[in-house]
């Protein structure tokens, strides 16, 4: 995978001149693992080969025998992240401990794991994907409409820092998006689809209807400033138009399309992190509850979800408008995160889905987790707005994570 002429994932084995014979049968299997991945193996490489070595953003590197010491440094050093492989056998393990001692000292970024098949394949499927998402957020424009929202107080991030970690900004005021709104139709497909498959409504169909005007608008926007992703100021509408873009976010969010609420720009690259390193859908909430070993992650939006039900019921301050109640499947795991508003740190916990007792006291789409040391979300806050996508994917997020340059806390 070529990016802009930079190589994204190369995958070696290396092995000494003594130990050819070793290094080709196992260059062997990783070539057909790599082949049936669309992931780029470089070949067997040897001190022979220390010339040929080229920049890639992340190096997989197969120790097959001892005296490789050098070799695996020469690799690292040109790379942003490297994943050692290790064997028990032919000195591999001594060479790896050797280099990986050398490299973290002078602070390359080492990940070191047992070589078996499956947890081979397992991680290059995962790095291909985390690679792929840290370039698109590197070349893509994200949009800010009508600007961040006053109460975010700590969740804004300077231009300057931004743009060094994606491909542009561009702010768009609300006035513009208003225009696009009144030019805007909806589908009728769409519109009976979602009242059909819903499990509860309890909005007017006009409701509806002006809510998935609100989509169709966004998605102009998005086609005509050439976006990623955007954030929105989202209660301004509720305020100026007696709309809200619950509904329009949700559905943006389960296609894949980065859709952020309230201008919170760090959630938004949290956002692009977790969608595109993992392929799923997103939701974006806010701390509601935090207790020992559990929290409620809340909000008005979601994604409308083809296996989870979900209800459309009014935007939860307001009363007004719709907003989106999906209900997560009880005993799921989840990965629960969110960058600083520096971009410098990801904060990545798992949880499980746990039950609960849906409450109108609170914004209509809600989960109860069970976590781990979940009270540091609240003694070293960074932020109120967190991300959950379900699954364990603490790999994808870490991996894109330090691919653009930040540290990773896993709590």
């Amino acid at each position: 995978m070529d990016v802009k002429g930079k190589r994204g994932l190369c995958v070696y084995v290396v092995s000494s001149l003594l130990g050819l014979e070793v290094g080709l049968r196992l260059a062997d299997s990783v070539k057909n693992i790599c082949s049936a991945r669309g992931v780029e193996f470089i070949g067997l490489f040897t001190e022979r080969d220390l010339d040929k070595v080229s920049e890639c953003e992340v190096n997989v590197v197969l120790v097959a025998t001892g005296g490789t010491e050098h070799i695996v440094v020469k690799l690292a050093e040109n790379s942003k992240l490297t994943y050692l492989f290790y064997t028990e056998e032919y000195n591999s393990l001594p060479a790896t401990i050797e280099a990986l001692a050398y490299l973290r000292e002078r602070g390359v970024r080492v990940e070191v794991k047992l070589f078996n098949i499956e947890v081979f394949t397992s991680i290059l499927d995962i790095l291909k994907r985390s690679v792929e998402a840290y370039w698109r957020i590197k070349n893509c424009k994200f949009g800010v409409i009508g600007g961040i929202s006053p109460w975010l107080v700590y969740s804004k991030t300077p231009r300057d820092i931004l743009e060094r970690i994606i491909g542009g900004v561009v702010e768009i005021p609300l006035s513009v998006f208003y225009k696009y709104i009144e030019e805007s139709t909806y589908s009728e497909d769409l519109l009976e689809n979602l009242l059909r498959s819903a499990r509860r409504v309890e909005v007017s169909r006009e409701d509806v209807i002006r809510a998935l005007r609100v989509y169709s608008a966004l998605k102009r926007i998005i086609e005509d400033h050439g976006l990623c992703g955007f954030t929105i100021k989202c209660f301004d509408l509720v305020k100026d138009l007696d709309v809200t873009a619950c509904l329009a976010l949700s559905l943006l969010n389960r296609d894949l399309v980065v859709a952020g609420c309230e201008g919170d720009v760090p959630l938004m690259i949290s956002m692009a992190i977790g969608a595109w390193s993992t392929s799923k859908p997103v939701f974006m909430g806010n701390i509601a509850s935090v207790k020992p070993d559990e929290i409620i992650l809340a909000h008005c939006t979601s994604y409308i979800p083809l296996k989870c039900p979900y209800e459309l019921h009014t935007h939860f301050e307001s009363g007004r408008s719709v907003g989106v109640s999906v209900r997560f499947p009880v005993g799921s795991q989840v990965t629960v995160f969110r960058v600083d508003s520096r971009l410098e740190k990801l904060r990545v916990i798992i949880g499980e889905i746990l039950s609960h007792e849906w409450r109108n006291t609170l914004c209509r789409t809600q989960i109860r987790i069970k976590l781990k040391n979940s009270e540091k979300i609240i003694k070293e806050s960074i932020g109120n707005h967190y991300a959950l996508v379900l699954g364990d994917h603490v790999e994808e997020l870490t991996t894109t994570a330090r691919l653009l340059g930040m540290s990773v806390e896993n709590i």
